[in-house]
């Protein structure tokens, strides 16, 4: 970005200063392209009132055309609502947007101690940005500072329309006067909205700390240490829920609570009281989690001593990960702006949608159900996490915090890929990072984080960068909008090739198929049978095409680990869910481990 050189005395003032970066410049393009508008409409309105702040007389030119802002109510009537304005404007060029621009010239009255003053303003449309530059012909130092907040308020007013929760902000007049003053500051509904959620990241971090001292006694801790599995045996945690304690242990040494000693538990430091943690200040969200987790902790502590499986969570509306998605106020906008590329498709296609919800999100949101009621959308959910076998029929597939469920997110994409017809549009959006709280409530139901071998991970979120990358890998060229300051990204991607990189069975394309052998793979046979009342007659039969569900995976798991002395994530089951690959998952960590445990009557 270019910024203005401070002139000297009489010295003309030239400057170009960039006022929409790519992501501002393509939200505001998406917002305007269905009126047909674009970015640069937008940007005429928004500089014409910037202007008009610190001027008391002006005259504009646009694209050659002299206009006076008192015949066009466009400019003038700056009462209006932001829509209704954009609406009236006609300064599209029509011409290569990707150099095209707009010159405004206006006679500056009472600027600084210059009388009659000449400015010319030009916002320059690039490719993937906007710029303005100013020309100010007797510019003095003392008339800098007004002309540097003409462009900080354009640049603060293009952000304020292209954040997350910009839809409200449409519909009302655009408050230039309330930015300009504040342009030097911190003050902009952005720079709130980010140090809003940097108060709600060190709430959650706190709250977790607390929370999960509460859960595991930390207070109790010696000041020399304690063994971990010492510890866990002495507040009767289940063998099984090691993974999740490896996780949450791995956490509170990241956030210095724990000391970075591998196998023993030591606090670091004086812990802060977990007795009064709802009674703090947290601010709205923030408590509601809080309490829930509380207020459910007998609950919690029965699946953490193997006395009830993770599923019966699901039992409590305030900790289901969808419900608590919907409930967010941030994502409100994301909510809106799917429902319009909801209709853009529908349009786009000329009759409703054939749709897949991966993860049910609109089982659990009411503006999802209404956006694809609206646009009469046909929807089938199916669930998260787990292989689908693909018929690539469908016009749609939505995603809402689902294809990080996916132990790999290879599959993640190539699922949502293999179910999506030629031309069919992807809807995602996902966390690019684990809010602390967040941790603590995947990690109960998902028993720990794992990638598609087993190996521990410490969350199960990808960075922007990575989905662009895995979705242009199986035939979904993607572009990404971010979330404003929270955490989240949506991504839309439409289908341009039936050619990719991933195959949804690896047991098959390996040519695996064949008869159940005698060992491991029989006795898991056995069970599965026991379990889902179908028994297997392949050795490449998957436990969910089977009849399995998530209650079933999780009384498998604890019968595996009964069995075997071995633990299998609900992700790694969800990913690999085939025989001969469960099989040879606990052969392995049999190896791993040189002995094998035999339990009487559990087959």
């Amino acid at each position: 970005m270019v910024e203005y050189p401070v002139p000297r005395d009489d010295e003309p003032q030239y400057g170009e200063t960039c006022i929409a970066d790519s992501a501002t410049t393509r939200t505001l393009n998406d917002l305007t392209r269905p009126l047909g508008r674009s970015a640069l409409s937008a940007a005429v309105i928004v500089v014409a009132d910037a202007l008009a702040a610190i001027r008391s007389a002006a005259t504009l030119t646009i694209g050659g055309r002299e206009v006076s802002p008192r015949s066009h109510r466009a400019l003038d009537d700056r009462s209006a609502p932001f829509l209704a304005r954009l609406l009236e404007t006609d300064f599209e060029t029509g011409s290569d947007p990707e150099n095209c621009g707009i010159a405004d010239e206006l006679t500056m009255v009472g600027v600084g101690g210059v009388q009659n003053a000449h400015l010319s303003a030009s916002i320059i449309l690039r490719a993937d940005s906007m710029a303005l530059e100013l020309h100010h012909d007797r510019a003095k130092k003392q008339d800098a500072a007004p002309l540097t907040a003409v462009t900080d308020c354009v640049r603060l007013s293009l952000q304020y329309l292209a954040a997350p929760d910009a839809s409200s902000r449409w519909t009302e007049p655009l408050p230039v006067e309330a930015i300009v003053p504040d342009a030097r500051r911190s003050s902009s509904a952005s720079h709130r909205l980010h140090r809003r959620w940097q108060t709600r990241r060190s709430q959650e971090t706190e709250a977790a700390a607390r929370i999960l001292t509460r859960w595991l006694r930390l207070d109790d801790l010696p000041s020399d240490g304690v063994p971990a599995e010492q510890w866990w045996t002495r507040i009767r945690m289940g063998s099984g829920a090691r993974p999740l304690l490896a996780t949450w242990c791995q956490w509170l040494r990241d956030h210095d609570v724990l000391a970075p000693d591998e196998g023993v538990l030591r606090p670091l430091g004086q812990l802060r009281s977990s007795q009064d943690v709802c009674e703090s200040a947290w601010d709205g969200p923030v408590r509601g989690m809080v309490v829930a987790l509380i207020t459910h902790e007998a609950l919690i502590q029965h699946v953490l001593s193997g006395d009830a499986p993770p599923t019966d969570l699901l039992e409590v509306p305030e900790l289901r990960p969808n419900r608590l998605v919907a409930a967010e106020p941030d994502l409100m906008p994301v909510w809106q702006r799917i429902g319009d590329i909801l209709h853009e498709e529908t349009d786009r296609i000329g009759r409703p949608l054939a749709l897949v919800d991966l993860g049910g999100a609109t089982q659990e949101n009411p503006h999802l159900r209404a956006a694809l009621d609206h646009a009469g959308a046909v929807s089938t959910v199916l669930p998260a996490g787990r292989p689908h076998p693909g018929d690539s029929s469908f016009d749609a597939v939505l995603a809402v915090s689902s294809l990080h469920r996916w132990a790999d997110p290879m599959d993640a994409v190539g699922t949502a890929s293999s179910l999506l017809r030629l031309g069919g549009t992807l809807i995602a959006m996902e966390n690019t990072e684990l809010m602390p709280l967040g941790m603590l409530i995947a990690g109960l139901l998902e028993n720990g984080f794992t990638d598609a071998r087993g190996r521990p991970i410490s969350a199960p979120t990808q960075d922007e960068a990575t989905w662009l990358r895995l979705l242009d890998t199986v035939g979904l060229p993607a572009n990404s909008t971010p979330v404003g300051p929270t955490p989240a990204v949506l991504i839309r991607a439409q289908k341009t090739s039936n050619d990719c990189l991933w195959s949804e069975s690896v047991e098959h394309s390996e040519g695996q198929a064949g008869p159940i052998r005698p060992g491991t793979e029989t006795e898991i046979a056995l069970l599965w049978a026991e379990l889902l009342r179908t028994a297997p007659q392949d050795r490449t039969d998957s436990f969910f095409e089977l009849g399995g569900d998530s209650l079933r995976a999780t009384r498998f798991i604890a019968a595996v680990q009964k069995r075997y002395g071995v633990t299998i994530a609900m992700r790694e089951l969800f990913a690999r869910p085939h025989l001969v690959t469960v099989a040879r998952r606990i052969d392995a960590a049999i190896s791993e481990t040189g002995h094998e445990t035999h339990e009487e009557g559990v087959l």
